[in-house]
């Protein structure tokens, strides 16, 4: 029932067009980092990998967030301009790495950022776009891609 009423809340805003919302990962994980995020819904089933790349060459480090189908493309663990292999460092469960919010992990940047899980054995509508959140007293909508 709580993930029923999480997602009605998450529907309203959109359909009231309030812009306290956004989804699609790279503009969640920018929310986050701006600490504008009150609630994170992250449906269980989402399908993309947080990895941490070194670039062999320079040792500097990349986050890339990447699906199951960005995971077969070598172009992902290369260096775009000069084509160096870049070096696996860590690779985790976006959905793992988004239940620690608020553990003292790379993604928390507001204590009051509270996790919620959706799974697909709930009573609630059909899944939303895989990872999302709820904007706090804020206007500002980030760009759906």
């Amino acid at each position: 029932m709580k993930e029923k009423r999480l997602l009605q809340k998450y529907f309203d805003e959109i359909s009231q067009d309030t812009g306290k919302y956004c989804f699609m990962v790279e503009d969640t994980l920018r929310a986050l980092d701006l600490g504008a995020i009150e609630t994170l819904i992250i449906w269980e089933n989402l399908d993309v990998q947080r990895y941490e790349l070194r670039n062999t060459s320079t040792q500097e480090i990349e986050i890339k967030h990447l699906n199951a189908e960005q995971e077969k493309n070598d172009t992902f663990f290369k260096d775009s301009s000069t084509g160096v292999e870049l070096e696996v460092v860590t690779k985790e469960s976006l959905v793992e790495v988004s239940l620690r919010v608020g553990e003292g992990n790379e993604l928390e940047q507001d204590a009051h950022t509270a996790p919620e899980l959706i799974t697909n054995s709930s009573t609630a509508p059909p899944p939303p776009p895989p990872l999302h959140s709820g904007w706090r007293n804020t206007t500002r909508t980030l760009a759906a891609h």
